[in-house]
């Protein structure tokens, strides 16, 4: 009896580490998946504007071996860089990552659209359903101390960004404002800004942005 019941344990405790590997695999696979939809997406959008790797490398910044490289899958883009690839293509980072031919009025919390590159300290969620609208809403986590960007950058449109935990000091031009949790700020997104985390805790925000130009 108990060399049965030691058998049944195996089994299960076997069952449970095949099921543990083939979720792991999943998740890989999944963001593999992801990782080349980015690829090919810049890739396509590249093409439908006629560019070249070494002329959309120049509009980046960025050189052709290494644009190459983010199309290919070789090489995972920072989101600063992400966001002056999306730049010179004329199209909002969410662009590159959305499924356009989504068209869900409801966005559930597991299949949000998220951006975070390697070591980055942030992460965007879209929130909206696509950049169809006239609106994006997203949301931004950031580490504590730390910038969302380098530099301040600026975008064509309107934003309105309120603070859902945490400390934020946003840079608009050559303003600063400090910001808690329930505090919300409107700006002219076109105007260079950024923000940066002064606490010792993460920071979220909640932006919309019209028209989608993030």
């Amino acid at each position: 009896m108990e060399d049965v019941t030691r058998g049944q344990e195996n089994r299960r405790r076997q069952a449970g580490a095949a099921e543990v590997a083939n979720d792991s695999r999943s998740r890989g696979n999944a963001r593999r998946s992801e990782a080349f939809r980015l690829g090919a997406r810049i890739r396509a959008v590249r093409k439908e504007r006629g560019l070249t790797l070494d002329v959309l490398g120049q509009l980046a910044g960025v050189t052709r071996s290494f644009l190459s490289q983010v199309e290919n899958d070789i090489s995972a883009p920072s989101i600063e860089t992400l966001r002056k690839i999306a730049r010179a293509l004329g199209t909002p980072v969410f662009a590159l990552v959305e499924d356009h031919r989504d068209h869900r009025k409801v966005v559930r919390k597991q299949d949000r659209k998220r951006i975070r590159a390697p070591h980055s300290p942030v992460e965007y969620e879209l929130l909206s359903p696509d950049l169809r609208r006239n609106m994006e809403v997203i949301m931004m986590e950031l580490e504590p101390g730390q910038a969302s960007s380098p530099v301040p950058v600026g975008h064509r449109g309107e934003e309105c960004a309120t603070i859902l935990g945490g400390k934020a000091r946003v840079q608009v031009g050559d303003e600063y404002f400090d910001l808690e949790e329930g505090d919300t700020i409107y700006f002219d997104s076109g105007v260079p800004h950024r923000v940066l985390n002064p606490g010792t805790t993460p920071m979220r925000l909640i932006s919309t942005i019209t028209p989608p130009s993030f």
